[in-house]
């Protein structure tokens, strides 16, 4: 939908957020417990996230896929995304076969 203003002739375009495609992030070296805190701060709350070490959100935030605060910066989101569900699901298994079964993490990976 585009709207066209009075003066001066300007043009506000609106779409929805699925409808532009992430540039995709590269990223040398991740390890599972990076990937699961990702899939954690996309999914969860901060009281429900899994508690990991300082490093892995220093690497994160070294690497620019997560803020200072634990959240997902704009390169994080696009890493999720362009990184391939069939990897982040692998990772999930990986992390839960290293948990107790009520303790296994149940995440959807879209």
């Amino acid at each position: 939908m585009v709207k066209v203003g009075i003066y001066p002739k300007s043009a506000t375009i609106y779409t929805s957020g699925d409808a532009i495609k992430p540039l995709p992030v590269q990223v040398d070296n991740i390890s599972n417990h990076e990937i699961i805190a990702l899939l954690s701060a996309r999914g969860l709350k901060s009281f429900a996230r899994p508690k990991f070490d300082k490093s892995v959100y220093d690497a994160l935030y070294k690497k620019g896929l997560m803020k200072k605060n634990k959240s997902l910066s704009n390169d994080g989101k696009n890493f999720l995304v362009s990184y391939g569900k069939d990897k982040l699901r692998k990772a999930l298994d990986t992390y839960n076969k290293t948990r107790e079964r009520w303790d296994a993490l149940q995440l959807n990976i879209y």
